[in-house]
């Protein structure tokens, strides 16, 4: 390391780490306008491993508009107890705010369930079940901002149904109740 001191060695490393680290999930966010994503490099369309929830999380990035230039962030929970509903998180308002709901056999398309304003909760143990409307379409992308005005595309997006889920397998290799794909 002759020339160069250890902190600027040390803030090298890490700058390369973390345009490393980013460079998988910029490529994906400059392509789309809304994607799935662990976060991690190569993470598209992966689903993490959730202990603490039992269960599998993965972020859902979004522009409500094409020419945005923010993705809003939520996350997409799919507990052990319901492989067949995902349920949708806003870490802004720290509510859980509705469900896509994926048949199990396979024979349709993903609905879509959304929350009430008034029926959105910080805990979904909170949320009765007969708050969630029966499933529809998938909705318009759409955004709060600070005054709670909701924001729709002004194209008329809508959301894309999340990813199929990882299948579960024991410790001696066999399938555990594979969850449901979406049908797209």
């Amino acid at each position: 390391m002759e020339g160069m001191s250890m902190t600027r060695y040390f803030l090298y490393i890490f700058i390369v780490f973390f345009s490393m680290h980013f460079s998988g999930f910029e490529a994906a966010a400059q392509n789309s306008r809304q994607f799935y994503s662990n976060g991690r490099p190569g993470g598209e369309k992966k689903w993490e491993r959730d202990e603490k929830a039992k269960g599998y999380k993965i972020w859902w990035h979004f522009k409500v508009n094409k020419n945005d230039k923010k993705y809003q962030r939520h996350v997409a929970y799919a507990f052990d107890n319901q492989p067949s509903r995902i349920y949708y998180y806003n870490p802004g308002t720290k509510k859980f705010w509705g469900r896509c709901e994926i048949p199990s056999d396979g024979s349709g398309r993903a609905g879509y369930s959304e929350l009430k304003q008034e029926d959105r909760k910080e805990k979904l143990s909170l949320v009765n079940e007969a708050d969630f409307p029966k499933a529809g379409g998938m909705p318009t992308l759409r955004a709060t901002d600070e005054d709670g005005k909701v924001h729709l595309a002004e194209d008329g997006a809508t959301m894309e149904p999340p990813p199929p889920l990882p299948v579960r397998v024991s410790k001696e290799g066999v399938a555990l109740d594979p969850p449901p794909s979406p049908a797209l």
